[in-house]
């Protein structure tokens, strides 16, 4: 069935089983799923979360599920719930929650976020049918050879015919040149990886305040599609270097001392900090050039725009974890 004919589908499944649907408004619609507001005319709203027709490997509708049944369990109720969901027609249904972005997280925002990762891991022990995340990595070296692979993928992807072909071309030299200085400062440290399955926890794993929402001054996690069992380090890394995450506020990174101490019991994160830093880096600049290429499949309008801000970021984060390095260390 075509996309039209799949969506009519999951309408009337619903309706079938809530009241009429009488308003539909799209939220948010990402590369990897679509967000719907339905409204009923009971008034009733829900969260429909489409996940793309074609199946991906991950399986982020089963790995939805399950951790959302998993905060369930351990009684944590500021997330959605879900209502219903169907594996062939790949949606879900959850309880609507209100709220808004968290722009500028204050230090109540931190100390709830701080939190809820306390809770994820004091509760590990509930979650053993929970996958692994879905980019899960666990040492340096498995990493520096994907963010490689992936580098080496994109440039064979990009097209001379985009009319923005010269930037691109240099974005991708530039990612060269900083893997290779990533390799050399990992080269000194081959007998000192560690590897961090031993020291695995659970994440909601795509993490930052794009992916909560507030009320009453209070957090509510949404988005769990690529949530699991995964390294701290991406944990630390993605806090820091998530294009609106805490780099853009430029202060000192001080937030993680409390989660560092109470659930990662590993020495090790000093000793390997900087070379993830400087690879996941790499990383989010090829999430932003691969949303670039995926904008470019439909309209051009934003191109120029999309490339000055993915330099920008190369720029701004590079800067912030060179100037922050000491910081990085105090806890």
């Amino acid at each position: 069935m075509n996309k039209t004919e799949r969506f009519n589908k999951v309408i009337e499944l619903i309706n079938n089983q809530y009241s009429y649907i009488k308003d539909i408004e799209i939220c948010n619609e990402g590369n990897n799923s679509q967000v719907f507001q339905l409204i009923h005319e009971s008034g009733e709203k829900h969260a429909l979360k489409l996940f793309p027709e074609k199946r991906s490997e991950d399986h982020r509708l089963k790995r939805e599920v399950l951790f959302l049944n998993f905060l369930r369990k351990i009684n944590y109720k500021y997330c959605p719930l879900i209502k219903t969901c169907d594996e062939k027609l790949n949606f879900i249904l959850l309880s609507w929650i209100e709220g808004e972005k968290v722009k500028r997280p204050l230090q109540h925002d931190f100390n709830e976020f701080t939190y809820f990762y306390q809770i994820l891991n004091k509760n590990k022990n509930f979650g053993s049918n929970i996958p692994r995340a879905s980019e899960a990595i666990f040492t340096l070296n498995k990493l520096y050879s994907h963010v490689s692979n992936l580098i080496c993928d994109y440039k064979f992807i990009f097209k001379k015919k985009s009319k923005y072909f010269e930037i691109e071309f240099n974005i991708i030299k530039q990612l060269k040149a900083d893997l290779y200085f990533a390799k050399r400062t990992l080269s000194k440290k081959q007998k000192q990886v560690t590897n961090f399955s031993n020291h695995k926890i659970l994440s909601q794993s795509d993490i930052g305040f794009h992916n909560i929402l507030k009320n009453n001054n209070k957090l509510y996690f949404i988005d769990f599609e690529y949530a699991g069992w995964d390294s701290p380090m991406k944990l630390y890394s993605d806090f820091i270097l998530q294009p609106s995450g805490y780099y853009t506020f430029k202060k000192p990174v001080i937030f993680f001392t409390k989660i560092l101490r109470e659930i990662i019991y590993t020495r090790h994160i000093k000793d390997e900090l900087y070379e993830y830093l400087l690879l996941y880096r790499l990383r989010w600049i090829l999430i932003k050039m691969n949303l670039l290429r995926n904008k470019r499949t439909k309209t051009n309008n934003n191109e120029k725009k999309m490339l000055d801000d993915t330099i920008n970021y190369s720029k701004s984060s590079l800067i912030y974890i060179d100037k922050n390095k000491e910081n990085f260390f105090k806890f």
